[in-house]
């Protein structure tokens, strides 16, 4: 069967990093591919290795980019995701280790997931010959891609695989540096992970969407993503489904239709309302009208289908922040190995009112997450000792969190004693037995915890970003 339409104004690009199972991957290379797309890593001059073949990025050449079945896939993990997480036994791995320590490969591997975090949100090649080519995020690519996808673990707007220290920044990349768009080529960007377009994360994507040369939407997971074979048939079925009808259908309707089923409650995307009625059809013609970056953005789940919600970007009344010694424990640095929760060292909470101050007798409670608000195991007991301080008492509370199965001290209330204060700093010691509770999860990493604070006058707010990993001892 042809694609969907001859009239055709250009090859489209996609292009898919997978940091684990490659069969979400694998689906979706053929099934693009099938509809007349090419693999934007096809423009890598290639080279053969004791692998086979390896497609040379001559700016990232310790960059695994492999075929694994149909897919072509740039594969930035140095880590098996299993409960031993082996190394991967990658040839371009084991050579550069040859003659460089543990910690200098961990850090040439972060070298490289930071500038592919930058290069989601502007993917082009720069081919300068037929020997010489390398990604780029430059204006002088000669050639970009239109789709880009990142697969494997996630939360917080990060990617990663088996090291949880190691993965794109995605989200923070966006805030820290903002979205260059040097081409009006890359309309989407897919992120098969868990949770990274549940609600609580979903505003961290809007300078992509704010950005001149919009991107139209982001398709994801607004709950947990099973990835593996499910993964397989999800984005087998999707781009089935672009194809069905003459490209007709709509890339959201056609996300959504994908998950149908056990897993419907699962998808998400977020998107100008513009782009609803983007059609695959209209894509290979080149007749994707531009969404204003000044229009209204949406977010769709199954629950909230078809109309969505409107994704404001109002002010939190509240902060809340780890801090470990001096430093303040945030997004912009959380995924770094010497930040986080240190079993045994002293540290703080630090809640604060955005404006204003709080009022003597104000009550307000912070609720404590171990990953995401329906993983079982939050004790705040087993993770931290509290102490009370003198503009505040502070009480454990139990089972705030109604989403899990555990009945365990996963809020502290706070009530301010004192009129005219913005911030109350709670000190705590990191219990040395903690990561006994919390079992590994990567190199040196025992869980991501974050908290809400829930005031009884205003309504929740979310921190989910700006959590903490908790770390063995130094």
């Amino acid at each position: 069967m042809p694609p969907p339409t001859t009239a055709v104004t250009r090859h489209l690009n996609f292009a898919w990093i997978e940091f684990g199972h490659t069969a979400d991957a694998q689906a979706f290379a053929a099934g693009i591919a099938a509809l007349g797309w090419k693999n934007l890593l096809l423009q890598l001059p290639r080279k053969k290795d004791d692998w086979g073949s390896r497609y040379v990025d001559s700016a990232n050449p310790n960059l695994p980019v492999r075929w694994k079945g149909s897919g072509l896939l740039a594969l930035p993990n140095s880590y098996v995701d299993s409960k031993t997480r082996p190394m991967v036994s990658d040839p371009i791995f084991k050579k550069f280790m040859e003659s460089h320590t543990e910690d200098e490969f961990r850090e040439e591997l972060r070298k490289i997931c930071g500038f592919l975090s930058q290069w989601v949100w502007s993917p082009g090649v720069k081919k300068s010959s037929a020997t010489d080519a390398s990604l780029t995020v430059d204006p002088d690519a000669t050639e970009w891609a239109d789709l880009v996808a990142a697969s494997g673990h996630g939360a917080a707007g990060t990617v990663w695989g088996g090291d949880s220290n190691l993965g794109l920044e995605l989200a923070q990349t966006l805030e820290n540096l903002g979205a260059p768009a040097h081409s009006d080529r890359l309309k989407y960007v897919i992120i098969p992970t868990c949770y990274n377009l549940s609600s609580w994360n979903v505003l961290r994507w809007n300078p992509a969407l704010r950005r001149p040369k919009p991107i139209h939407g982001i398709l994801g997971y607004s709950d947990s993503y099973p990835g593996g074979d499910p993964g397989g048939v999800f984005f087998g079925k999707f781009t089935a489904l672009l194809k069905a009808d003459s490209g007709k259908k709509p890339i959201l309707e056609a996300w959504k239709q994908a998950h149908a089923g056990s897993y419907s409650d699962r998808w998400g995307a977020v998107m100008h309302v513009e782009s609803k009625a983007d059609t695959m059809k209209d894509w290979l013609a080149g007749k994707l009208a531009e969404p204003d970056p000044a229009g209204e953005i949406r977010h769709f789940t199954e629950a909230s289908w078809p109309d969505g919600e409107v994704v404001a970007d109002t002010p939190k009344p509240y902060s809340a922040y780890f801090f470990m010694g001096a430093t303040k424990i945030d997004g912009s640095n959380n995924n770094l190995p010497d930040v986080g929760l240190f079993s045994g060292e002293s540290g703080a909470l630090e809640i604060a009112k955005t404006s204003g101050t709080f009022a003597a007798g104000k009550e307000i409670v912070v609720v404590f997450f171990y990953y995401r608000p329906t993983k079982d195991g939050m004790d705040v007991s087993k993770l931290l000792d509290v102490v009370t301080v003198a503009d505040a008492t502070v009480t454990l509370e139990k089972d705030f969190n109604a989403e899990d199965a555990t009945t365990e001290f996963d809020a502290i209330r706070v009530k301010a004693t004192k009129a005219g204060i913005s911030t109350i700093r709670i000190p705590f010691t990191v219990r040395s037995d903690a990561h006994a509770h919390y079992h590994a999860d990567g190199a040196r990493s025992y869980g991501y915890f974050w908290m809400k604070v829930v005031p009884f006058d205003e309504d929740d707010s979310p921190f989910y970003p700006d959590g903490a990993w908790l770390r063995g001892p130094r």
